[in-house]
């Protein structure tokens, strides 16, 4: 089906309504890592330090992503039954491959950390483990997604997992925290959060797009599939 210039702003609309769930995502699991890094017992200021942080972040990622779906709302939206097949169709696209992909890494984390803890009692290895489980999911979430970045930020944090548990002894600590929980709780953290950002900063061109498709239709006569979006996600 060729696609009009209506049809290409809802399909874009519907993306940006998706890639506002990435800085939400990456803002609590990017908080959940800088957690388990138990990052409060070696920072200075402890949990005021961390709690500081943690607030200063995500209110810049939940702010982004608040606005990228308020600024979604406002594009217009194609009604007629192809736009809607089309919309269905990728849905559940997305929807199935981003269930699958996470649901196999949930289950992949349990089974690592039961033969960890249960089998091999050597709990040190845990963090470093579910980091490289959390690296490798996001390989094929970037083709699924089409976000490129995710690439990068798999690959970066697969490979922290490796180096640290290379680079740094299993018994070196941090006052009372692992080292290895420690660095994978700050770099992981960081990759995230800074993923995050960047997902922003890549809905910002999205939405250039928009308004380049808008001026041409705004050219000419409104089609008659032109809705408002703020009456419908």
């Amino acid at each position: 089906m060729s696609e009009t210039p209506l049809l290409q702003i809802t399909t874009l609309r519907y993306y940006l309504f998706g890639l506002a769930l990435a800085p939400i995502f990456m803002a609590f699991f990017g908080t959940s890592w800088w957690g388990m890094g138990e990052l409060s017992q070696v920072l200075p200021g402890g949990n005021l330090t961390s709690l500081i942080i943690f607030i200063l972040v995500d209110i810049i990622l939940l702010a982004g992503a608040i606005w990228l779906i308020l600024r979604a709302r406002q594009l217009p939206v194609d009604r007629s039954p192809a736009a809607k097949a089309l919309g269905k169709e990728k849905g559940r696209y997305y929807g199935r491959w981003f269930g699958s992909i996470f649901g196999l890494e949930i289950i992949v984390i349990l089974i690592a950390n039961i033969l960890i803890y249960k089998v091999f009692k050597r709990p040190a290895y845990s963090m470093p483990v579910i980091a490289i489980i959390v690296g490798l999911h996001f390989l094929p979430l970037a083709s699924v997604f089409q976000v490129r970045a995710y690439y990068i930020t798999g690959t970066l944090v697969a490979l922290v997992g490796v180096v640290v548990m290379l680079a740094i002894p299993a018994t070196q600590t941090f006052g009372s925290a692992r080292a290895w929980d420690v660095v994978l709780g700050i770099t992981c953290s960081i990759i995230l959060w800074i993923t995050g950002g960047f997902t922003l900063l890549m809905a910002r061109n999205k939405l250039q797009q928009t308004q380049v498709l808008l001026a041409g239709i705004h050219d000419t006569a409104p089609p008659a599939g032109l809705i408002a979006g703020d009456a419908a996600l």
